[in-house]
């Protein structure tokens, strides 16, 4: 019998049924399996212990940051960057969460509430999505650097949300407020200081368990990009699609997702 688990829910994706009748949850990967705490109990006394040596063992590599920050690709990046990655304000918040009420589990993947680490179901650490102040100081001149590469039409946005390689096709997705996002897509071969060959405003998104699905209508088609998170070795995987009334015109796996 396992003792000290979290039972793990089985998700729907609500919003991707509410546009796709013919979709069903796939819950049948989660469906009465169970996560240990042990594992991220020993994550919280690492990093409270500073064992570097273990710490850079029990990473999942590249290590997914924020876009645009650079992943981090071994374990001597890793020991480098540590201090500007782990903040007092993290560490703290690592080594006083308690494994059964702050962590959660989101498909393939536990996380600390807030989403600030990923860990995989083993305990290692496989993504950091709050970003230390100095490592967002990076951050935010990386995007202005990124900005002003883009084609004039699509410099205004607030933050980058989502950059993913199809085969065929760059697909981007960025914040413009608090609610509304923009989809700009290039097919493959050209640069994104070039002019994209379709912009749609006002997407929707969601969560699936798993990962997040967004969606852009633009007269008769329907983009749709879905992230699944944390079901590969890199940690995420993702799809796209177009869509013109019941007919998916383009259907391709993602190569390389950034989020």
């Amino acid at each position: 019998m396992v003792q000290n688990v979290i039972t793990k829910p089985c998700y729907e994706d609500i919003f991707r049924s509410n546009y796709d009748s013919s979709f069903i949850g796939d819950c049948r990967a989660q469906d009465n399996e169970e996560i240990e705490f042990k594992p991220i109990q020993e994550f919280i006394d690492t990093i409270e212990s500073e064992n570097m040596n273990y710490v850079k063992e029990n990473v999942i590599y590249p290590l997914d940051r924020m876009y645009p920050l650079p992943s981090i690709a071994n374990e001597k990046e890793f020991v480098e960057h540590f201090d500007s990655m782990f903040d007092e304000g993290l560490i703290k918040k690592i080594v006083d969460s308690d494994p059964k009420e702050d962590w959660e589990q989101g498909g393939r993947y536990i996380y600390l509430k807030g989403g600030s680490v990923f860990l995989s179901f083993s305990g290692k650490l496989r993504r950091l999505s709050d970003p230390s102040e100095t490592d967002e100081l990076e951050r935010k001149k990386l995007i202005e650097q990124e900005r002003s590469t883009l084609h004039e039409s699509i410099r205004v946005y607030t933050d980058p949300e989502v950059l993913m390689n199809t085969a065929n096709y760059i697909i981007r997705i960025d914040k413009l407020g608090y609610y509304d996002m923009r989809l700009s897509i290039w097919e493959q071969g050209q640069e994104m200081s070039s002019e994209p060959i379709a912009v749609t405003e006002r997407g929707d998104s969601g969560s699936t368990g798993k990962g997040r699905i967004y969606k852009f209508v633009s007269a008769d088609k329907v983009y749709r990009v879905l992230m699944d998170y944390g079901s590969n070795n890199a940690g995420q995987s993702g799809n796209f699609t177009v869509t013109i009334g019941p007919t998916d015109v383009v259907d391709e796996v993602a190569e390389t997702i950034a989020y």
